[in-house]
């Protein structure tokens, strides 16, 4: 009898999923701290000492002439009685006096020097972590982007029929084996016929390029109408999804309609060709040029939807008079007639 393969632990695939994120958060937090630390350090040094020395000097540099002329009067004028005046405090006062300008002098030199110093060091800093910081920046958001499509294939491989020749008895040990899907029911695969009505019903759009993707301009205030969410809906989303992390509010979506589409759209995850993109194309048939917009620039609309945006690489969302009609995984099926 062939044996089924072991693909019943997808959360796991989650669950790392997330590990990498956080891992990512705290790196990215502990990075920009360090950074903080260091800008701190070098205005504090380069500015607020510099300037305080500064004015350490000039004011001494004052004392120090008052003592001098001091020292001078007492020399050339004599006393009352014609006699020559002492001049042991104006020494002990020009001689303070002369110690601490030099001492002014002296603390400006070692901030100029220190600065000097200060900024070698986090230039050595920056370029030791440079590819720690790369690799939180890029790779991370590859890897997760990398996991997501493993899970489509994965969730692709738990529809797929038993081969031709087993018997019931021995598909449901198969199934057991490894055609189980995540909650531990059996799904049954969607025969050919059904995946040809949900091919013609929901045909795949026109896609943009990644040229069109590239040369896209930002839209800082996109007027884009989002799919309405059912309570019901909801929870068919968040157990597709899992426990994968919310997307990134800085990246980008493309979107091609126009202020007053009102019609029907696709919303499709596609795979990103830069590391600030989300991969997901809103796409109107009749569509204007292509267009790119901030996730956080629709915060106000999103709100309720992160779980639609953390759906996999190859999904598909049909809406319709501003609701999901379908939600299409990777082989084209219709995977909430399933929830």
């Amino acid at each position: 009898m062939p044996q089924g393969a072991n693909v019943d632990s997808i959360e796991l695939l989650k669950d790392f999923q997330g590990i990498l994120w956080k891992f990512k958060e705290a790196s990215t937090g502990a990075l920009d701290d360090v950074e903080s630390e260091l800008r701190r350090a070098a205005v504090w040094l380069d500015v607020e000492q510099d300037s305080y020395w500064k004015g350490q000097i000039r004011l001494r540099h004052e004392i120090l002439e008052r003592a001098k002329e001091a020292l001078r009067s007492k020399r050339i004028y004599k006393d009352a009685s014609g006699h020559q005046q002492s001049v042991v405090e104006e020494q002990k006062a020009m001689k303070i006096a002369t110690a601490r300008m030099q001492e002014a002098e002296e603390k400006l030199a070692n901030v100029r020097k220190w600065v000097r110093a200060l900024q070698k060091e986090i230039e050595l800093y920056k370029g030791s972590v440079a590819r720690l910081a790369n690799s939180v920046e890029s790779l991370i958001p590859g890897a997760v982007h990398h996991l997501d499509r493993l899970m489509v294939s994965l969730e692709a491989y738990l529809h797929m029929a038993p081969p031709e020749g087993i018997s019931d008895a021995s598909s449901s040990d198969a199934a057991g084996a490894g055609f189980a899907n995540r909650d531990g029911q059996i799904f049954a695969p969607p025969s050919d016929a059904a995946t040809a009505a949900n091919d013609a019903e929901f045909p795949a759009p026109d896609l943009p390029t990644p040229d069109q993707l590239a040369h896209a301009p930002l839209d800082v205030s996109p007027c884009v109408s989002l799919p309405l969410i059912s309570d019901a809906q909801f929870e068919a989303l968040r157990a597709l999804v899992g426990g994968a992390p919310p997307m990134d509010r800085a990246h980008t979506l493309a979107f091609n309609l126009e202020p007053q589409h009102t019609g029907e759209f696709i919303m499709q995850r596609l795979e990103p060709t830069a590391a600030d993109e989300s991969g997901w194309c809103i796409i109107a048939d009749a569509g204007g040029p292509w267009r790119r917009a901030t996730i956080a620039s629709l915060a106000g609309e999103v709100a309720q939807w992160d779980t639609l945006l953390q759906l996999p690489m190859g999904f598909r969302v049909v809406v319709g008079e501003g609701k999901i009609i379908a939600v299409l995984d990777g082989s084209a099926k219709n995977v909430l007639q399933d929830r």
